[in-house]
């Protein structure tokens, strides 16, 4: 099975002191699912770190997270692209990001991991 990770669980997993870092470390402990990062969630995730708790860690994630078999990069087709705005102009999720919306779009495919709250009550979980 594939899964993909929210943004909050990758940055609470490299963040000690995040308020769920201990939860995302249970999680990376027991995950046995292949790994996919949306190109949008990519993004996201350098751009927060990047801010957050510097450049040198944003390197070192990127490089490491290349070296991982089980991890892979989903890329962003033209038509994925234009899926995911149809659905993101079809709906009035106000209290959701782009980002989150690209995430709710992918969960009817692929197992959505994440710890924000209004995300898991869209998915269903």
């Amino acid at each position: 099975m594939e899964v993909i990770l929210d943004t909050n669980v990758w940055f609470a997993y490299l963040h000690d002191a995040d308020s769920q870092h201990k939860k995302a470390l249970s999680l990376f402990e027991v995950l046995k699912d292949k790994v996919l990062i949306p190109e949008y969630v990519l993004i996201e995730i350098l751009n927060l770190i990047t801010v957050k708790i510097g450049k040198d860690n944003a390197d070192s994630f990127i490089s490491d997270l290349l070296s991982f078999d089980k991890v892979t990069i989903l890329w962003s087709s033209s038509d994925f692209r234009d899926q995911l705005l149809s659905f993101f102009l079809s709906n009035k999720f106000e209290k959701l990001s782009f980002v989150d919306q690209s995430l709710l779009f992918l969960s009817k495919k692929y197992k959505v991991v994440t710890f924000d709250k209004e995300l898991l009550k869209r998915i269903g979980r």
